[in-house]
């Protein structure tokens, strides 16, 4: 990833920050009780959102704020360091070199754990830390986006659990069944495009902080007409099947037998994609009712461990060559926070800069 030294390039991606393959799971539905339609952890509740002065719907956009705030990125920071905001304000360099911007930050892959949104680092820093409600809108990406992820600012797994059985989006599946996901997807196509395929874990403790099992899945078509590494919004589904051992054995707020599924992209600039909890059904259970069997035809999934995040890599010229030493990378999440999603249905304002 080339750090760009054009003002007038600096100024479109700024202003207009479109990242190819980002993607939000906004539904899940699992093999049992299809009437129950789940999501992913931290996606919003908001149906239309204020942008450039006008109402519009939430998911009809591609910019990076308000449009894709509740994606979820499996990495810190939670986007990639690049020359910030700051190098388009009159005083350029300068206003960089004296807020120390220019020093790069070197990200980490969160291979534990349900990764972070804009929304909830923003969430986080609202009401935490006083730059941000003071900051110029220019900045706040360098800031804060740009910036290492408080543990308080990840996505919350208890938090988003409880909200999830409170608005009944705990779908529900068997061992030997599936869980079929709606994917929301702005840019390019993560399907075919750079950012290469998904893959799917899933923990059986409920807790989401290692996720040891990979699953098998197929990826869904895409919808008719859309055609891959085209820009814009599109949605897709996919199937994630579940094993026959399956042992759920998390509990939350009354509710037994639940495990919580990661799915990831491999886009260079994520990886996206989202944590769905469901409830698992049993013989005997309630509402319980044996799974089809799983088409024959489902590729096992590739051996390969997850990849890591990558690091941007400034330029000698912009960057002394002190800050760019490797740091370790980040192998565990272990401090939720306090600090969960805010599910007002109001629409929030628009902020020119994102």
């Amino acid at each position: 990833m080339q750090i760009l030294n054009s003002a007038v390039a600096l100024a479109v991606l700024s202003l207009v920050s479109p990242i190819s393959g980002h993607v939000a799971i906004i539904g899940a539905r699992g093999d049992q009780e299809r009437a129950v339609n789940g999501q992913a952890f931290g996606i919003t509740s908001q149906t239309h959102v204020l942008y450039d002065g006008k109402l519009v719907g939430f998911r009809s956009g591609d910019a990076r704020w308000p449009f894709q705030k509740d994606t979820t990125v499996f990495a810190s920071p939670a986007v990639p360091w690049k020359l910030p905001g700051c190098w388009l304000d009159k005083k350029g360099k300068k206003v960089c070199h004296k807020e120390k911007y220019l020093v790069p930050v070197r990200r980490k892959y969160f291979d534990g754990g349900c990764g972070v949104t804009l929304h909830t680092v923003g969430q986080y820093a609202k009401y935490r830390d006083a730059l941000w409600n003071t900051e110029k809108a220019v900045h706040r990406t360098a800031k804060f986006f740009q910036q290492p992820v408080k543990p308080g600012a990840m996505v919350n797994v208890s938090l988003e659990l409880t909200h999830s059985i409170k608005i009944d989006k705990l779908t529900t599946a068997a061992a030997g069944g599936f869980i079929k996901m709606t994917m929301h997807e702005v840019n390019k196509t993560v399907v075919e495009g750079s950012g290469g395929g998904f893959r799917c874990f899933v923990d059986s403790t409920g807790l989401g902080r290692t996720f040891p099992t990979r699953l098998k899945l197929t990826p869904g078509a895409l919808p008719a007409g859309v055609k891959p590494n085209k820009e814009g919004t599109k949605q897709w589904h996919m199937m994630v099947y579940l094993p026959t051992s399956l042992d759920c054995k998390g509990s939350h707020n009354g509710r037994k037998s639940i495990c919580i599924i990661r799915c990831q992209d491999r886009s260079e600039d994520g990886p996206f994609g989202g944590c769905v909890p469901f409830q698992q059904l049993r013989p005997g259970d309630k509402d319980y009712s044996p799974p089809k069997p799983q088409p024959t035809n489902i590729p096992e999934p590739e051996p390969a461990p997850i990849q890591s995040a990558q690091t941007p890599k400034p330029t000698p010229s912009n960057t002394p060559s002190k800050s760019t030493t490797s740091l370790p990378q980040e192998t565990e999440v272990v401090d939720y926070g306090d600090e969960g999603s805010d599910y007002s249905d109001e629409p929030e304002p628009y902020d020119s800069y994102y």
